[in-house]
């Protein structure tokens, strides 16, 4: 690769993996369009198996080697997308292990989205030689209204075990959970699908690369 002045730049020989990890109540799926714009932009530099990564994953089962500079993955925790941060972080304890097995001296960088952040961090603390860098879009390290909407969301549930008999108690879970995950969606496009998101992603990329 050379760049305006003409000097041929060395070729990037240590490969890293770009690992996400989605929200409450969200899915693997959430990060698609960003991996996918990843691709579009520069298909030299990134490689997208749509592979998704749980606890369970054999080593095996991995692809063989990384193609490119960087590969992105993404996970899906098996305490399901509601599960305690601790549970998930061990799980991609687990994750983690197996693809420092395959591929020994690759990079790690973990991206996460809302809650999927926190059990970045969670990992990142109990694993920081295996870690190498931390990205984070929409997390509550503080306040997020999402968490505020599930809070209430759960309040509304507990107050209803009271009245059960007007009406039923797993519909009205069902409603509000539905509910919960479509706003949770404008949400994630706000953040992952953003153009701004998207240009400082990339660029933290670069700077781990």
């Amino acid at each position: 690769m050379s760049n305006s002045s003409g000097f041929v730049e060395p070729p990037i020989t240590q490969k890293l993996i770009l690992l996400g990890q989605h929200g409450y109540h969200g899915s693997s799926g959430q990060f698609n369009k960003l991996f996918e714009n990843l691709i579009e932009i520069d298909s030299k530099m990134y490689n997208y198996p749509d592979l998704v990564l749980t606890r369970g994953i054999a080593v095996e089962d991995l692809p063989e080697k990384l193609e490119k500079p960087i590969t992105l993955f993404k996970t899906e925790f098996e305490n399901d997308a509601i599960g305690p941060i601790a549970e998930q972080a061990d799980d991609l304890e687990k994750i983690i292990s197996k693809l420092k097995e395959k591929y020994n001296d690759v990079k790690i960088v973990l991206i996460g989205h809302s809650k999927g952040g926190l059990v970045n961090m969670r990992c990142a603390i109990n694993n920081h030689n295996y870690v190498d860098g931390l990205i984070s879009v929409g997390t509550p390290y503080n306040f997020n209204i999402m968490g505020f909407i599930q809070g209430l969301f759960d309040n509304i549930l507990l107050a209803a075990k009271n009245v059960a008999d007007f009406f039923s108690i797993d519909e009205l879970k069902e409603s509000l959970n539905q509910l919960y995950k479509d706003i949770n969606e404008n949400f994630v496009d706000d953040d992952l699908g953003n153009p701004q998101v998207f240009k400082k992603i990339k660029s933290r990329l670069e700077c781990f690369t």
